[in-house]
């Protein structure tokens, strides 16, 4: 499951021919549940001219602005840059103007959602407990074992996923806090 519940991605030959909504592109397997980065960037751009400023997406950035903000060597910065049905955003907004924000993607058809470091916009159709559901749904129609799930989380943008599988984990972000996900057993 990648770039927020946006997709599946799996290996070629992993699922079955034929499965509903199952194609393959660049080599792998996929099913997609959110909307191509282009398409998320335009209206995050619409979103910016309605709110007056740049919030920054990596990929509008130089990859030098990215290395410097990560951390992360130039490589990895434009791997980072790189997204193919999302937009990480570098701006640091208080959270009171997030949350006006979030009228404003919802409009546009986004999600804006926080995460350890950065906040990232994703398709509205797009969601990670959706994602493990969907997951599941095409384990059952290609196999009889029976599927157990996990999932590892650090940030409030991951409660979907820890909520829909059979075994959740909380894990501390690097600076050694918790995240506050409400809901049932947590490891």
């Amino acid at each position: 499951i990648v770039e927020n519940g946006s997709a599946i991605v799996a290996p070629l030959g992993f699922w079955k021919d034929g499965l509903p909504g199952v194609f393959e592109a660049k080599g792998w397997q996929r099913v997609e549940l959110g909307k191509p980065a282009a398409d998320i960037r335009a209206r995050v751009s619409r979103v910016e001219s309605k709110f007056g400023e740049s919030l920054c997406g990596f990929g509008s950035l130089m990859t030098e602005d990215v290395a410097s903000q990560t951390g992360l060597d130039l490589s990895s910065a434009r791997r980072a840059q790189e997204r193919e049905y999302s937009e990480t955003l570098a701006i640091k907004l208080p959270d009171s103007v997030w949350l006006s924000l979030d009228e404003l993607f919802a409009a546009e058809g986004l999600k804006c959602l926080p995460g350890g470091r950065f906040h990232t916009v994703i398709d509205q159709g797009a969601d990670k407990g959706a994602a493990i559901r969907r997951f599941g749904e095409l384990w059952k129609l290609q196999s009889s074992e029976t599927l157990i799930s996990f999932g590892l989380g650090d940030s409030e943008n991951d409660q979907e996923l820890l909520a829909n599988v059979d075994w959740p984990h909380l894990v501390k972000r690097p600076n050694g806090s918790w995240a506050g996900i409400i809901g049932r057993r947590i490891e």
